[in-house]
């Protein structure tokens, strides 16, 4: 697997292999996260349409059962959609299978299987791809990420 740390206040960090002439617009992402330690209300999650460390979308789950779509343009982060769900979103340290859907100016989040949110957005068109943690009050959270996946449309 593949270990992300936060160690910021009421922001994310991400790790995203950024590749200029690999630029993905329309895709889905699967990844299984679950939290390693921190926090119970950090998040984790992946990134799509990646620009730069201040414009891209972030779909997320949290360790509370928090879910949400968010994009963060100039810096500004806005969640698009959020809720929760305990049944959908494990909770605690249990492992979650996370799949984004960037389809378009469509955006849609699962949680192990169940559609937990869906909006639609046209900020940004194409980019890099990733995963994210996370945090609201309280820094130090940490989630592991495996089986790592990305898919595009047959075209």
């Amino acid at each position: 697997g593949y270990a992300v740390e936060n160690l910021v206040v009421h922001d994310m960090v991400f790790a995203v292999r950024r590749q200029l002439d690999l630029e993905f617009a329309n895709l889905r992402i699967e990844v299984r996260g679950s939290r390693i330690k921190g926090n119970i209300e950090g998040y984790y999650g992946v990134t799509c349409r990646f620009a730069d460390g201040q414009n891209y979308y972030a779909m997320v789950v949290g360790s509370d059962g928090w879910f949400g779509i968010g994009k963060k343009v100039l810096g500004l982060l806005t969640w698009l959609a959020s809720g929760k769900d305990t049944t959908a979103v494990h909770t605690g340290t249990a492992p979650n299978l996370i799949r984004a859907d960037c389809i378009g100016n469509k955006l849609v989040l699962w949680a192990n299987g169940v559609k937990v949110a869906e909006v639609e957005d046209d900020s940004f068109s194409a980019g890099s791809v990733g995963v994210l943690v996370g945090t609201r009050d309280k820094t130090g959270y940490e989630a592991l990420f495996d089986d790592y996946k990305v898919y595009e449309p047959v075209r």
